[in-house]
């Protein structure tokens, strides 16, 4: 993934899937979410979107996306997919006329190995998907009081 440098002006610090990978489980939350949405805002780009709400709209993003794989039950098996998160760094005055108000867009995406669900499975839902997401938005969640209690 790429995030903008906040010590650079218009460049990206970029982190290989070997980054993710190499991280040990405590240090997920703070050095690979905490890479991913900075936890201040860059100096040379006033009014850009905030870190804080970077990480609720995420958040409000990744319930909703889970509430509506929860409510459709049985509609397929996602193996190797992804979650999209993009956010806009630009100051708000060079988004006139934008349909998104916080700039951060959730989508879930690479769908090359979905497959209808097997007739003899158990339950209605895919659990492990489901897992995975509640599992992302907590991380995201402690993020976000993480810095709250730091401010």
């Amino acid at each position: 993934f790429q995030v903008p440098n906040t010590d650079t002006p218009y460049c990206y610090a970029v982190y290989p899937k070997k980054f993710g990978r190499s991280l040990a489980p405590h240090q997920v939350v703070t050095t690979g979410l905490g890479a991913f949405v900075p936890a201040s805002e860059p100096t040379d780009n006033p009014g850009a979107v905030s870190p804080e709400v970077v990480l609720r709209s995420t958040i409000a993003s990744l319930r909703d996306m889970a509430t509506r794989l929860e409510v459709q039950g049985k509609v397929c098996r996602l193996y190797s997919s992804s979650i999209l998160i993009i956010y806009e760094g630009a100051p708000k005055e060079a988004l006139v006329g934008c349909s998104n108000p916080n700039r951060v867009v959730v989508r879930l995406i690479d769908f090359a190995h979905a497959h209808p669900p097997v007739a003899n499975e158990q339950g209605d839902r895919d659990e492990d998907f489901l897992y995975g997401l509640h599992s992302l938005i907590e991380h995201m969640q402690e993020l976000l009081e993480r810095r709250k209690h730091h401010e």
